[in-house]
């Protein structure tokens, strides 16, 4: 791991991007990587990694007769994970449910990300906000 940093997880994830392409998703107490099982197997080597800072929000779904999906937003980026039929049900979702919450407790937007508007502010959901 880089600078000795622990893991705290690991798992069997498919890169969305990639059909049929497996990866690691890993977790430290300082980030989150993602590699192919092959970079990894192979090389020894991690490919692409997030500090656990940049995490803006995590979705996790689960799905009927599927695995699961997770959904990782980063400050640049839009991830989506998926795990085989293994981990739709019972001790693999409860893997794959413990993963997603590692990383939404990772969840931050700094205050410098807020936006607001003045639309939101003080009016009520009763009344549509036109301007004529």
């Amino acid at each position: 791991m880089p600078g000795e940093e622990t893991l705290l997880a690991i798992a069997d994830v498919n890169l969305d991007r990639l059909v049929g392409e497996d990866a690691y998703l890993g977790v430290t107490p300082e980030r989150f990587f993602i590699s192919t099982q092959n970079a990894v197997r192979k090389q020894g080597t991690i490919e692409r990694e997030f500090p656990l800072s940049d995490v803006r929000y995590v979705r996790f779904r689960e799905r009927d007769k599927r695995g699961p999906v997770l959904d990782v937003i980063t400050t640049d980026e839009n991830i989506r994970l998926t795990f085989d039929d293994w981990a739709g049900k019972g001790q693999g979702l409860d893997g794959t449910r413990r993963v997603a919450n590692l990383l939404a407790a990772a969840m931050n937007l700094p205050e410098a990300e807020r936006r607001t508007d003045p639309l939101l502010a003080g009016t009520s959901s009763t009344q549509p906000a036109i301007t004529p």
